[in-house]
């Protein structure tokens, strides 16, 4: 009797083998119970709800793996989606070294055209006084010859006029180069 029921055991074990081989479809054609058990009505239904749990269990994990493939698609996105941001983000940054860079470089062209225009405008200003300062010398000193000093006086005022007509044509000059540069 003893022997009976290990032999019992051993072949309940190898039909627990051959149900975890099968463990997809208990209902396979490879899955049967040896003839010499009987089979009780719980075991029936122990055999039942363990298929049940079976195509439960592969329903979930194949749901499980749908998500997790989606989860994958969407994250994969997003990192080329972060790529192209920073990207675009280098991009921009490097557009705007190069814009500070120009701005730069026009601040530093403006401030000499500034300067420039500062010294031939004091040039200018130190000519036009050396010439009304000549200019008023001349008609104290020679008023006697007046004649003289009206065509001199003219002389002067026509290099005068073209003095300032030269400085407002360097100041044009000076604005065109300058919106160049903007």
């Amino acid at each position: 009797s003893s022997s009976s029921s290990s032999m019992t055991s051993v072949d309940d074990q190898k039909w627990m083998g051959r149900r975890a081989a099968s463990f997809g479809d208990s209902r396979d054609a490879s899955f049967h119970i040896p003839r010499k058990f009987s089979r009780s009505s719980y075991e029936v239904e122990i055999e039942e709800v363990l298929y049940q749990v079976d195509v439960l269990v592969e329903a979930k994990k194949k749901e499980w793996e749908s998500q997790f493939n989606h989860l994958q698609d969407k994250i994969a996105e997003q990192r080329k989606e972060i790529v192209v941001i920073n990207n675009h983000r280098l991009h921009l940054e490097d557009e705007n070294k190069m814009l500070s860079h120009q701005l730069e470089q026009i601040s530093k062209t403006s401030n000499k055209l500034s300067n420039r225009c500062e010294d031939c405008l004091g040039e200018t200003r130190t000519q036009l006084e050396e010439k009304e300062s000549q200019l008023q010398a001349q008609r104290a000193t020679n008023f006697e010859e007046k004649a003289h000093n009206l065509k001199l006086l003219k002389a002067l005022e026509e290099e005068l006029v073209g003095l300032r007509t030269q400085r407002k044509q360097w100041m044009q000059g000076a604005q065109e180069e300058v919106a160049t540069y903007k």
